[in-house]
């Protein structure tokens, strides 16, 4: 009779031990010279009034990247090497501000993505070099001179707000990681 009420005891206990032994913090274990692609998608929706008329904003960015792992450090730290290899934008709703861009297209961009394209083709050009911990956190990003100048100098950045900056190229790198949790994880979770 006693046996009977062991029994589901030892199997609560076993089961509940075995999850536990399991859990583990998840990391990525980089290798020098590997490479991760991997498309990020932003979808926005701008309202806004101008002079009293109400303004609605559609736009879709869709950026294709490339990360390349230069090296790992003994902490698992990964210098690596990203870059945009695509970039395709789409914005809809105010008056005259109509884009259609894609990098990877064998048409010419008309209209005002005629005059954004050089900016899209800086961004699809530049590489930029960052360190990632092994929890996909990004730790930092380093933007070419050359780029944040052309950035500054072109009228058209502004049109897109916090895309063509600094601040912005960083944010998009940090937003594109795939950062896992700090705690411990078990299958499952």
């Amino acid at each position: 009779m006693k046996a009977k009420h062991i029994l589901p005891l030892l199997a609560l206990v076993v089961l509940c031990t075995s999850q536990h032994a399991t859990a583990e913090k998840l990391r990525y274990k980089f290798t020098k010279g590997a490479v991760y692609e991997n498309v990020m998608t932003m979808q926005m929706d701008m309202k806004m009034n101008v002079n009293g008329m109400d303004i609605n904003v559609k736009m879709t960015q869709v950026a294709d990247m490339k990360m390349t792992v230069t090296n790992v450090d003994s902490d698992g730290n990964a210098s690596t090497v990203q870059q945009i290899t695509r970039m395709k934008m789409s914005m809809q709703g105010a008056p005259g501000l109509s884009v259609e861009y894609d990098s990877a297209s064998k048409d010419p961009p008309q209209g005002l993505a005629a005059s954004m394209a050089p900016l899209f083709k800086a961004l699809t050009e530049n590489s930029f070099k960052g360190k990632l911990a092994p929890s996909g956190a990004i730790l930092s990003v380093e933007i070419p001179k050359e780029f944040t100048d052309k950035l500054k100098s072109s009228p058209q950045a502004a049109i897109l707000g916090n895309l063509f900056t600094e601040d912005g190229i960083k944010d998009l790198m940090r937003n594109s990681a795939m950062t896992l949790p700090d705690g411990d994880s078990a299958e499952g979770d």
